[in-house]
């Protein structure tokens, strides 16, 4: 955390800070933030499937003293509603969601909001965007492919470790890997690095999953890899490969993210790998199956996206003005195009566009 703060130059100290206190890796964002500096940093959590709230506390502030930050932290279950109103920096993370009008009209008149992730992974039913318009709060995104980030190449060292769950041994192995750039691109450069025959099948590109060429890419896989993050769409029943292949040809199915039909698969007898099924636009485990490090500097680069944001409201004035301030640092990232021919904003969010 430490390493990450100070690389990034992250400098919080007259900034205070809403984020989340979370269990496991997720512990960091709260921590890094008061570590930088921040003289409030108000954590927010609440029960979840990850673990009580009280346990969650106790993680934290276990952390915190450790690292001497008690003094700055302040764990609370009150929701981001209630507490925005105190805080600059808003982040993006799950216990601060959804962050709506009632979050965004509290906001302070520096306040800004940084995301943890580029600007084509955006869900609207995450932020309000019209009442952050409404109240000219600017929204920054994070470069994931900044020098100092690299955040896509954990998706592949973490399909490449969900792969080796599942018993796949990889090396020599024929491996299907259904996906589009980034996620897609890179977990073939992970598999092909690690000695596997791989074979791509784009969902955004010519692919059509009932052909007969898709059925003899099939023939010989030990495994099909699902890691779709940017459509909707069907990789895996009605509409994409057809279940009774992979039935047929008993390939088990490595799912890191994307559509499939999984209560089908397994009525067919297919072994489905991490057990269970999550919503497209979210991955089945997050990059900190790898450990803790993507975590930390994922997050650490959201942060610094908060601070350049604030310091260019209070520079600038406007939401327009705190963006172009921030796009001066390669980590930032535009949301969406501005109007007004604003070039810096639209050029900033070009770039994050490219990433794809």
């Amino acid at each position: 955390m430490r390493a990450a703060v100070n690389d990034l130059a992250l400098d919080l100290r007259d900034i205070s800070v809403l984020t989340e206190a979370a269990s496991g890796s997720f512990v960091v964002t709260c921590l890094m933030a008061a570590l930088a500096g921040s003289p409030r940093v108000l954590a927010v959590t609440r029960d979840s499937p990850h673990g009580s709230s009280s346990d969650v506390m106790s993680y934290v502030n276990e952390w915190a003293s450790r690292l001497g930050l008690t003094k700055a932290l302040e764990v609370t279950t009150r929701p981001a509603s209630e507490v925005g109103a105190e805080c600059s920096l808003v982040t993006n993370l799950g216990f601060v969601r959804p962050i709506d009008a009632s979050v965004i009209d509290r906001l302070p008149k520096d306040g800004a909001i940084s995301l943890m992730f580029e600007p084509w992974e955006f869900r609207p039913e995450d932020i309000d965007l019209a009442a952050c318009r409404a109240n000219d709060v600017p929204v920054g995104a994070t470069c994931e492919t900044h020098s100092r980030l690299q955040i896509f190449r954990y998706v592949g060292i973490v399909t490449l470790r969900l792969i080796l769950e599942a018993e796949i041994e990889v090396f020599r192995s024929t491996i299907v890997v259904v996906g589009s750039d980034p996620f897609g691109s890179e977990t073939e450069a992970v598999l092909v690095a690690a000695g596997a025959r791989v074979v791509r099948l784009n969902p955004l590109a010519a692919w059509v999953p009932g052909h007969p060429a898709t059925r003899e890419a099939l023939q010989n896989a030990d495994a099909i890899v699902v890691t779709e993050y940017r459509t909707p769409k069907c990789m895996i029943g009605t509409g994409g490969l057809p279940i009774a292949w992979i039935a047929e040809l008993g390939i088990p199915v490595v799912h890191l993210c994307g559509a499939i039909e999984y209560d089908r698969l397994v009525e067919a007898g297919v072994t489905v790998s991490p057990p269970g099924l999550d919503r497209p636009g979210f991955m089945k485990v997050t990059t900190a199956h790898v450990g803790p490090r993507p975590v930390i500097d994922l997050h650490a680069g959201g942060l610094k996206v908060g601070e350049l944001l604030v310091r260019g409201r209070r520079a600038g004035g406007t939401a327009s003005a705190a963006m172009r301030f921030a796009l001066r640092n390669q980590i930032a990232l535009a949301l969406y195009p501005a109007t007004e021919n604003d070039e810096a904003v639209a050029a900033g969010y070009a770039v994050g566009v490219r990433q794809k």
